[in-house]
């Protein structure tokens, strides 16, 4: 039996004798309104009903208790093999999205549990860790695409036709409206030992071995997905990116792959596929300027090295933004107003400099967003300008930010002045434009 906080009491034959009850009755169908009440009478799915797992989930999502992490991860566990034996057990007609207003239902519950699990991220850490074999079982299942991976379609559609179009059809299934909102929030607590629910942590902070191992892992298996990567999963990987960020930035602004890190290409593909979207892309650059703006104050690195490094991964995330964006894959929030706004996380605090390291991370962001507000109603029909005329607010105002850092040994140093359109400028705008041709050669684009 379970406690009010969701903990197991001390008897483990009884937590198994009903762990093995709820086995039956997580299966079972019964009556709920909210799911016959999704069509009109007469409808498909008008007298559908659910399934016991898809209530305890509505029931665990809505809780405001800490569950403890071997429930959560024994229910989750339990639902996938339910799924398992009986596919697309938890389909039903209707929308139960929070966009419709049916989002407290969790009509897909391995979803809402994963949610669940996210608000423990040492718990979700251990439930996805690809080092254990029962963790690379799941991460594989639910994050892998192809054969032995999750079907996310449990959304029934139908369709009207025949003789005056008054016949209904099945059309088949499709992505819940909500597809992997629990998935991915499991996902970024699991990869950066955080709670996404307070919020995106796009700082680098520090991990466990797990959690590195669960980004590491994600970001093999979603680069070679490629444009097949989830919709859904951007923003978390956003967010994973840039709490990982001395990594990310590491491979982002070296020039010799032995040096990096992390593997380029997967970097670069998985940068290009968070770029899809305007929000997704806008999370994971300023992450990336918090690790840039830390990196200027590095004194174990030669200051020239951080100011190209920061250069050169401006030009790379430039060239992931406009291979996902060239292709037939684009996604239509580009076409809006420019709505990004910065999210304020705070830097990570480096001592002596974190105010200074958070206004410089303020300063360069609000740069950057200058620079996309000035280009939004450009068409993307080509590569021809250099990185620094889409960029030159943010290039100029990382350029500020690291002489602030190194002024005494930049004064001391021909070609580092801070002289407007020279010295640190034209050193900083050469660096994005190779950076962007490094980039272009990585990911095969002539």
């Amino acid at each position: 039996m379970l406690a009010e906080d969701g903990k197991r009491q001390t008897s483990p034959d009884f937590y198994t004798r009903w762990r093995n009850a709820l086995r039956e009755l997580g299966v079972k169908k019964y009556d709920l309104e909210v799911a016959t009440d999704q069509t009109a009478t007469g409808a498909k799915g008008h007298d559908q009903q659910v399934r016991g797992y898809q209530t305890l989930a509505t029931l665990m999502q809505q809780g405001h208790g800490g569950f403890s992490p071997q429930f959560v991860s024994d229910m989750t566990d339990d639902m996938i093999s339910a799924e398992k034996k009986g596919a697309h057990i938890w389909n039903l007609y209707g929308k139960f999205d929070r966009k419709s207003g049916g989002g407290w239902f969790a009509n897909d519950p391995v979803d809402a549990t994963l949610g669940v699990m996210s608000r423990n991220p040492t718990g979700a850490a251990h439930y996805l860790d690809p080092g254990t074999p029962a963790g690379k079982e799941r991460f594989d299942y639910l994050l892998g695409h192809g054969d032995g991976s999750r079907d996310w379609n449990v959304a029934n559609t139908t369709r009207w036709g025949g003789p005056g179009g008054n016949v209904e059809y099945d059309a088949g299934r499709v992505l819940d409206g909500d597809d992997r909102n629990g998935l991915s929030a499991a996902l970024t607590a699991a990869a950066t030992g955080t709670d996404p629910s307070r919020g995106p942590h796009l700082s680098p902070t520090s991990h466990s071995e797990a959690n590195d191992r669960v980004f590491n892992r994600a970001l093999d298996v979603l680069a070679q997905q490629g444009d097949d990567m989830p919709a859904a999963l951007r923003d978390s990987m956003a967010t994973a990116m840039s709490n990982h960020g001395h990594e990310v930035y590491g491979a982002m602004g070296r020039v010799n792959q032995h040096y990096a890190g992390l593997d380029q290409h997967q970097v670069l593909e998985v940068t290009k596929q968070v770029s899809r979207s305007e929000h997704s892309y806008g999370m994971l650059t300023e992450g990336m300027h918090h690790s840039m703006v830390a990196g200027f104050y590095d004194v174990s690195r030669n200051p020239e090295d951080t100011l190209s490094s920061a250069g050169y991964a401006v030009g790379f995330m430039e060239q992931a933004r406009y291979l996902a964006l060239k292709g037939d894959q684009h996604d239509f929030t580009w076409d809006k107003t420019w709505s990004y706004h910065t999210l304020g996380a705070p830097v990570t605090l480096i001592p002596g400099i974190g105010d200074a390291a958070q206004r410089g991370v303020d300063a360069v962001t609000t740069a950057w967003i200058m620079d996309e507000q000035h280009r939004q109603a450009e068409k993307l029909t080509g590569d021809s300008q250099a990185t620094y005329d889409h960029r030159r607010g943010e290039l100029n105002a990382l350029a500020d930010q690291w002489y602030a850092a190194n002024a005494s040994w930049a004064d001391s140093h021909p070609g580092y002045s801070a002289r407007e359109g020279d010295g640190i400028y034209k050193q900083i705008a050469g660096w994005a434009n190779d950076g962007n041709v490094s980039a272009r050669g990585l990911a095969g684009a002539q």
